[in-house]
């Protein structure tokens, strides 16, 4: 009687001090070709929550949880909405879901892609005048109800890199003004072939804090084609940080093996993990 009694305490204990993590998703998007702007079927999308203890020294990590789908044939995903139960909030927290997609011949996100999504109401900085390449002059500032964030890794290659940390990198994201923005995402009718050309201080740009994050909104991503066998043995991912990931992520480990195979290579030797 004592020993259930001590149990039903220490539960308890426990449910009095836990907390649920704050809920999120449903996660969703498109993954297309960044060059085609097809549709990918069959990707991977990969997303793994850590549970972070607080110490003295910093956070420590440890894996917490991994949900993963596969894109549909329109490249379509929904991760479910989901959320994580912390039992020891005053010392840890949950971290997370940080995302990975992964389809054999292509670069691996996050990497060199495109990333689209809608967003409405957005604090957008309109102008920045500079004294010189350190201080500024003045900056214009609006409320924008509506209009797409266009992040293009290939569009910043193009820049100067100095012009690009001293007059974009500070302003970050590119906003672009499109009615229907949502509707536009989902069909594809947005500006693939933005550039950034002409005055650099008259690009509208979002702080990167006043964004969601990624597929809290419907978000587009075009994955980079790999074309040479060097080029895909260099992108190559090795794995994932945690080996409970992997055991979970079995359509991750399943392409990331199929790749291997494609180039010649030993798959992952999942059997010398124990994973049954």
């Amino acid at each position: 009687m004592k020993t259930i009694s001590f149990f039903l305490m220490i539960v308890f204990v426990l449910s009095a001090f836990s907390a649920p993590a704050a809920a999120g998703g449903p996660w969703r998007g498109k993954i297309i070709d960044i060059e085609t702007k097809e549709p990918i079927e069959g990707a991977v999308v990969l997303a793994v929550w850590q549970r972070a203890y607080r110490t003295v020294s910093g956070d420590k990590t440890y894996f917490y949880e991994a949900k993963e789908v596969l894109t549909d044939k329109e490249g379509n995903f929904e991760i479910p909405a989901y959320t994580p139960i912390n039992l020891l909030p005053i010392i840890s927290y949950i971290r997370g879901p940080e995302f990975t997609i992964f389809k054999p011949a292509y670069e691996r996100y996050p990497g060199n892609e495109l990333i689209v999504f809608p967003i409405k109401n957005i604090n957008v900085v309109k102008s920045v005048k500079w004294k010189d390449s350190q201080n500024l002059e003045s900056i214009e500032q609006g409320i924008e109800k509506e209009g797409i964030m266009f992040i293009n890794r290939s569009l910043i290659e193009k820049i100067d890199r100095d012009v690009y940390l001293k007059k974009i990198a500070p302003y970050s994201i590119v906003f672009i003004p499109l009615e229907d923005s949502e509707n536009k995402v989902r069909n594809l009718k947005i500006p693939f072939d933005y550039e950034i050309t002409g005055d650099l201080d008259n690009v509208w740009r979002v702080w990167p804090d006043s964004l969601p994050k990624p597929f809290e909104v419907y978000t587009v991503v075009g994955l980079k084609k790999l074309r040479t066998r060097e080029e895909r043995i260099k992108k190559l991912p090795s794995g994932l940080m945690y080996e409970e990931a992997e055991k979970k992520a079995k359509n991750y480990m399943h392409l990331l093996n199929v790749e291997r195979h494609n180039l010649g290579l030993d798959p992952i030797p999942m059997e010398r993990r124990q994973y049954k």
